[in-house]
C-alpha cells in the first residue's frame, strides 16, 4: 500500500524526531498513544511508553504493576509537531516530576480504551488538549467528547471531581477562533506559538 506522510518540514531535520530501527522491527505494533514521562527532568526519548493497538495495550495493561502518579498535576494530549514544543517548554521549566505529555498517533477510532487508562493513572491531574490550529479548526471537536467521556470512565467519585465538586473534563489550549488557519505572518505565528505554550505550562 502506498504511505503518505503529512508534516512541518522543521520536523524531517529535528533529532528528537526519530525512531530506532527496533520500534519497527519484526513483531512490533503501531502505537496509538504515545506517553512522555519526565519524572527526572531528563526527556530522554527512551521515557517514552507505548499505548499500542488494543489488544496489544490489554496486554500491556495485565503486566503493568505501576501504582497511578497522584503527584501528576497536568496531562497535556495533543498530536503531532507541537509535542516536541510541549517537551522543550516541560524541560526549560523543569517541571518533569509534575507534568506528562500525551501524544496521539491516532484518533480514529478514538483510543478510548487507552483515555480511560490515562484517566487512572493521572487521578488527580488536570487534562488540557493543547493545539497549534485555532479552535475550530484542528482535532478539538473531535476529540472534546470522548476525552471528557473517558475522564469520567472506570473512575471513583474522588477522581472524577475536582474539590469544588465540578466534574472533570479537559481544557483547551490553542489559538482562538478564526476564520483562517494561519496568520501569514511568521512573526505573528511565533508569538502565538510562545502565548499557546506558556498557556499550556500556566499556573505550575
Amino acid at each position: 500500500k502506498p504511505l503518505v506522510i503529512l508534516t512541518p518540514k522543521s520536523l524531517l531535520h529535528h533529532g528528537p524526531c526519530s525512531s530506532s530501527l527496533e520500534s519497527i522491527e519484526e513483531g512490533t505494533m503501531f502505537s496509538e498513544i504515545l506517553v512522555d514521562e519526565d519524572f527526572d527532568n531528563t526527556t530522554k526519548l527512551s521515557s517514552q511508553t507505548d499505548l499500542m493497538s488494543t489488544t496489544a495495550f490489554r496486554q500491556l495493561i495485565e503486566q503493568d504493576n505501576r501504582v497511578p502518579q497522584v503527584a501528576v498535576k497536568r496531562v497535556l494530549l495533543c498530536s503531532g509537531k507541537v509535542s516536541y514544543d510541549l517537551r522543550q517548554g516541560r524541560r526549560k521549566r523543569k517541571l518533569g516530576s509534575s507534568v506528562v505529555i500525551v501524544r496521539f498517533e491516532q484518533l480514529a477510532p478514538f483510543p478510548f480504551e487507552q483515555m480511560s487508562w490515562l484517566s487512572q493513572q493521572y487521578p488527580n491531574a488536570e487534562f488540557v488538549w493543547v493545539q497549534e490550529e485555532p479552535k475550530n479548526l484542528g482535532f478539538w471537536t473531535h476529540v472534546q467528547p470522548p476525552i471528557n467521556l473517558a475522564l469520567r470512565d472506570k473512575a471513583s467519585v474522588d477522581a472524577v471531581c475536582h474539590r469544588d465538586g465540578s466534574k472533570r473534563t479537559a481544557r483547551f489550549v490553542g489559538r482562538p477562533i478564526s476564520a483562517s488557519s494561519a496568520p501569514g505572518c511568521f512573526n505573528v505565528h511565533r508569538e502565538g506559538q510562545k502565548q499557546l505554550i506558556d498557556e499550556a505550562f500556566a499556573g505550575l
